[in-house]
């Protein structure tokens, strides 16, 4: 069921993101270490270090292990199983994929063509799988994992269309999580911490700005995030309280100016110049796994119809009346309809309380009058 309710949620958001000119892609797990290091993830360096003194061509099959110091057909993986050593290069599962969109999307050093029929912005996306090697002790459901699927975003523009970009994509985000069933939203603004950061004063003072301006104007409470920014911009992140009141962190958008400088990226102004384009980015469900987690939260496992794994389960008063049952339901998964009918030795009672239990939207019951009247009751 969490396979399937994750890959809805990823179907869902694809079709939205589509609409409003967002152009998809998939980056890879592991990622050469040079787009780390231009990215900015220092604390991938000690490890990469260890790789300097590693001669040979070693043949790597298959996916990277997490145990320190392994070797798997050749390859060394490094601590926390960041990454493998292929034909003498090193590659790196890297904890986020925002360095490689702008490698893979755009490319260091290239020209961004942010005056496209899309309304002269550049909008990238994709489901990325990242790693982050979370403690035993961390590690807690599908809330806090290892290994994650990211609905990333990154949005290229110019400053001065980066406030509308910015109002845009909070409304979109919040009509999306309005879709789900989650009503209840205030704002969290993250800004620089003095002691992790690259760029400019100004730069930072320019984006904490900027994203305090939308924030203000969506008219949601908007509550104060000091030093808790990411090394290269602020944040704003949506807080959304379950039905019991709980708070949860679902999305984010964050305004860069520093990556694009990192890697170089310059796009051609109408005046002829070139100029230096802002970069934003924005997850939606942050990861899918725990947004997952946050609606099983939320519902209480009792899904609406349409977001529910299993639809409608039918329930046979006795075994001789399972064909007809079982006629009707392919007629619905003809339709699309998740079904799945109780074939069990259970008595009818046990079956009735059992698919009560579960929560399916839907309980379809067929006995000798159903069949008769080649009806069903609910």
């Amino acid at each position: 069921c969490g396979g399937l309710h994750c890959g809805r949620h990823a179907r869902i958001m694809h079709r939205r993101t589509v609409d409003i000119s967002v152009d998809g892609g998939l980056c890879g797990g592991v990622i050469h270490r040079i787009m780390w290091i231009v990215g900015g993830l220092r604390q991938l360096e000690f490890a990469l270090r260890l790789l300097e003194i590693l001669r040979g061509d070693p043949i790597v099959v298959g996916v990277l292990a997490i145990t320190p110091g392994d070797h798997v057909k050749g390859a060394l993986v490094l601590p926390h199983g960041l990454g493998i050593v292929f034909r003498g290069e090193a590659y790196v599962g890297g904890p986020g994929q925002c360095g490689c969109i702008v490698g893979a999307g755009v490319g260091t050093g290239m020209l961004v063509d942010v005056e496209r029929a899309t309304g002269e912005r550049l909008r990238l996306f994709e489901f990325g799988t990242v790693y982050r090697y979370e403690k035993s002790g961390e590690v807690h459901g599908l809330t806090r994992v290892r290994g994650l699927t990211q609905d990333d975003s990154h949005i290229y523009c110019t400053r001065e269309q980066m406030k509308d970009e910015l109002t845009s994509l909070l409304t979109f985000v919040l009509n999306l999580l309005k879709d789900f069933g989650l009503t209840d939203f205030y704002l969290e603004l993250s800004t620089k911490d003095p002691n992790k950061y690259v760029g400019s004063d100004e730069i930072w003072e320019e984006a904490t700005n900027t994203l305090a301006e939308v924030a203000k104007e969506s008219n949601l409470e908007l509550v104060d995030d000091p030093c808790g920014a990411a090394f290269y911009g602020p944040k704003i992140s949506v807080q959304a309280r379950d039905a019991i009141g709980r708070t949860w962190q679902v999305s984010t958008i964050q305004l860069d100016f520093n990556l694009p400088e990192r890697f170089q990226l310059e796009y051609i102004a109408k005046d002829g110049t070139h100029q230096r384009p802002v970069m934003i980015h924005r997850a939606l469900f942050g990861s899918i796994e725990r947004f997952f987690a946050v609606l099983l939260e939320h519902y209480a496992g009792a899904f609406p119809a349409w977001l529910a794994p299993v639809q409608v389960l039918g329930v046979p008063v006795a075994d001789e009346f399972a064909p007809h049952l079982a006629g009707f339901v392919k007629s619905l998964e003809d339709e699309m309809v998740r079904c799945e009918i109780d074939y069990s030795d259970d008595r009818f009672g046990k079956k009735i309380r059992n698919a009560s239990k579960s929560k399916v939207p839907f309980i379809l019951i067929v006995g000798e009058e159903d069949m008769n009247n080649n009806a069903v009751s609910f």
